[in-house]
């Protein structure tokens, strides 16, 4: 039954791109393993989409 509930509510979190609010109610769905997962997916696809920094005086 708790997965039921869950997965209706945070579905369309998901769908919406809503990702605190998707946090937040999980965390208080006490599904926080979940909320690892997309801490480690968000930090691992804003450091895949940075360009390195460019700096006159560092040689690539």
């Amino acid at each position: 039954m708790k997965s039921a509930v869950a997965t209706t509510v945070l579905l369309p979190l998901y769908l919406t791109e809503q990702a605190t609010a998707l946090g937040i109610t999980a965390t208080l769905l006490g599904d926080t393993p979940a909320v690892g997962v997309c801490i480690c997916l968000s930090w691992r696809i804003l450091h895949t989409q940075t360009e390195p920094a460019t700096h006159p005086h560092v040689q690539p």
